[in-house]
């Protein structure tokens, strides 16, 4: 008879490890193997095209150290350069770009100023990502300290952040 409950509880915990062994599997099946970066910036003309932070980290990184009209001295200011990002989407040869924030801010910027001036998309703030708080993911930044004839209001605005999207603009 102890045989028998020996055999019964062995055959019972033989069950339940197969059991917890095939539900461990099947979890493992239902998680995706690399997580997903979310889209933080997307850019427009015939075609639409995403990059998430990883996406942009990977392009050439620039550095601007300047003074905004938001914040107090000179700050770092590292990113993409808007001109890199435009040579690689193809849209070198547009005119003006609308510029809209997450909170449905727009603007525009020009291409000419692109090429002429180091205007960078940054993320990172003296180093640090930036959050949403602190006027992230992205910050077109103009560098006016480097040229100060960029310091007036004209600029001011097209200093946009909370990026969310660049499209051509058609007007």
């Amino acid at each position: 008879m102890m045989k028998n409950k020996y055999k019964t509880v062995a055959a019972f915990l033989c069950g339940m490890l197969f059991t917890t062994f095939s539900w461990v599997q099947s979890a493992k099946a239902n998680v995706p193997e690399k997580a997903v970066s979310p889209v933080i910036l997307t850019i427009t003309d015939q075609a639409s095209k995403d990059f998430t932070l990883a996406e942009l980290q990977a392009l050439p990184q620039k550095t601007v150290v300047t003074t905004t009209p938001w914040t107090d001295g000179s700050h770092s200011y590292t990113g993409v350069l808007l001109r890199d990002l435009l040579d690689k989407v193809g849209l070198q040869h547009a005119v003006k770009l609308k510029a809209t924030a997450l909170n449905d801010y727009v603007t525009t910027l020009a291409v000419a100023d692109a090429y002429k001036y180091n205007v960078l998309l940054a993320f990172s703030q003296d180093g640090k990502l930036m959050s949403r708080r602190n006027k992230g993911p992205i910050w077109v930044i103009y560098p006016l300290t480097e040229h100060p004839e960029l310091d007036k209001p004209t600029y001011h605005s097209a200093m946009i952040w909370q990026l969310r999207s660049i499209s051509v603009s058609h007007e």
